[in-house]
């Protein structure tokens, strides 16, 4: 039997401030971008966006 290869995995973050005077569907599209950034430049990184 031959050993199985290891598993490598890698995470992205998307972050963002959550100001109370903004409501969830702009955070959500400020992490989301934040995201989308961070996996566009390869991914296993936290993406901060203001």
């Amino acid at each position: 039997m031959q050993p199985s290869p290891p598993l490598i995995s890698t995470l992205s973050v998307g972050a963002c401030l959550m100001d109370p005077e903004r409501g969830w569907n702009d955070w959500y599209a400020q992490a989301d971008k934040a995201l989308y950034r961070a996996k566009s430049v390869g991914g296993n990184r936290v993406e901060w966006q203001d």
